[in-house]
């Protein structure tokens, strides 16, 4: 039998066993009314929640937070949140917001016209992971049974164009390197010699190195998630070693004692951002010139120096050869010796 039990997040749920097991089945309401109706519902369907669509965008965006709580990442969070603040502040030609709409309601038109009203403020990739977080929020809708459909569905993504990746010249590197101060200058340096981006720098930890191995285990964690959420390892090159050292020798080559947990760096990922950032402006380099910009330099070396495509692949921890493939633009020195055999200056 059937029965209502309230979770101490204030949300009501229909309980039971089924087959010698117990469930827990959300209504998503704080409401004990609302959830008798969910309950009584749930009975008179054989055990099956019909579709709730007549409730409002703002009670199902409580529900959708409050999921998302619990399921997701900080920064995946935040990006959600920004998402359905722009859709609760926007407002419809007769000045009507999402939060007054019954969620089945919306229609893909309102959906169209508030995507189009983001491309007044956002740049074409920011306005496509709008439309891909409506997609996502619209699914979850169906996946809990509020909607049978996704309006959202045939929203269609605003072309790109691929950027050209920047690399940066060995001029210019050393110019930065040379004007990098502190821990700024060995975040640099491990960026070129092993192609990690900023955030797999700034999260490594002691117990993540074996100098004497030669080895960087690139971690996915609780505390850390790496961009396709893959582990891979890193092996360290002789001049990286030199720059490791130091963070476990002193200069008179005694051993400094670390916890296994403690992180290299003590920083954030803003401030490695804003420092990179104010190095090339005091040295006038381009204003393209980010820290990411580093990791493509270090890529592309390594592809004129002759790497395999498997090798840089795995350094880079790219998860398709194709990506790996995009930052072989330059043109190898084997080939510019190949075209010069020729001559027809005697002819």
């Amino acid at each position: 039998m059937a029965s209502l039990y309230k979770k101490k997040s204030g949300y009501w749920y229909i309980t039971g066993y089924n087959e010698g097991k117990k469930f827990f089945l959300s209504t998503h309401s704080k409401s004990k009314t609302k959830a008798q109706y969910a309950l009584d519902d749930f009975k008179r369907n054989n055990g099956q929640l019909t579709y709730q669509g007549d409730t409002t965008f703002e009670s199902f965006i409580n529900v959708f937070r409050q999921y998302i709580q619990t399921h997701l990442r900080r920064k995946t969070i935040e990006l959600y949140e920004m998402v359905i603040r722009n859709m609760i502040n926007y407002k419809d030609r007769y000045n009507i917001s999402f939060n007054s709409y019954r969620l089945k309601n919306i229609s893909y038109i309102a959906l169209e016209n508030f995507v189009m009203s983001l491309k007044e403020r956002y740049s074409i990739t920011s306005v496509n992971m709008h439309i891909r977080c409506i997609k996502a929020i619209f699914n979850y809708a169906i996946k809990i049974k509020y909607l049978k459909d996704n309006p959202a569905e045939h929203l269609k993504q605003l072309e790109t164009f691929r950027k050209n990746k920047i690399y940066i010249p060995d001029e210019h590197l050393q110019l930065i390197i040379d004007n990098a101060d502190g821990n700024m200058k060995d975040i640099i340096l491990i960026s070129l010699y092993t192609a990690c981006r900023r955030n797999e720098i700034i999260n490594m930890r002691y117990m993540d190195i074996d100098i004497n191995k030669r080895t960087i285990n690139i971690k996915s964690d609780e505390q850390f998630q790496t961009k396709h959420k893959h582990d891979r390892v890193i092996y360290i090159s002789d001049e990286l070693k030199d720059i490791l050292n130091k963070f476990y020798y002193d200069e008179d080559g005694t051993a400094i004692l670390h916890a296994p947990e403690e992180r290299l760096f003590d920083i954030k990922s803003f401030s490695v951002t804003h420092r990179f950032k104010r190095i090339c402006r005091k040295l006038a380099l381009p204003e393209s010139y980010h820290f990411h910009c580093l990791r493509h330099t270090a890529i592309s070396n390594l592809s004129s120096a002759g790497a395999t495509l498997k090798s840089i692949m795995t350094i880079a921890g790219h998860s398709s050869i194709r990506t790996t493939e995009n930052y072989l633009h330059n043109i190898s020195k084997d080939i510019i010796n190949a075209v010069n055999l020729v001559s027809y200056k005697k002819l």
